[in-house]
């Protein structure tokens, strides 16, 4: 029962403004520590902590979509921290490896629409 009260409230923390999402990383890293919660949905939550203040995130969860120049959405992966580091940091949190060949990434200084 309460991994069900905890999953809800990772489901809100992440559509939360930024001051409470960061305040629920804080949280939720505990909790890890505690073992009563799940390193992978830490991870997510890092990241899009991360990606909120325009910063690389470490894990590779979170993706952006947006217009390119002939209208087409595309999903880009929001820059990651240290990429050569990605699948060890990924195996540390339980999250599979990820096969980043061809993938687009975003680049944060650029000037780009988003799609909502």
């Amino acid at each position: 029962m309460s991994y069900d009260y905890a999953l809800c409230a990772w489901l809100v923390a992440q559509h939360a403004d930024s001051a409470f999402l960061h305040m629920y990383v804080e949280q939720l890293k505990k909790a890890v520590a505690d073992n009563n919660a799940n390193p992978a949905n830490l991870a997510y939550m890092i990241d899009r902590d991360l990606m909120n203040r325009n910063l690389p995130q470490l894990y590779g969860s979170q993706f952006i979509g947006i217009s390119n120049d002939e209208g087409i959405m595309e999903n880009m992966l929001w820059p990651v921290e240290n990429m050569e580091q990605l699948n060890a940091r990924r195996e540390h949190m339980l999250l599979p490896p990820m096969d980043t060949t061809g993938l687009k990434i975003y680049e944060l200084d650029r000037d780009i629409r988003f799609l909502h």
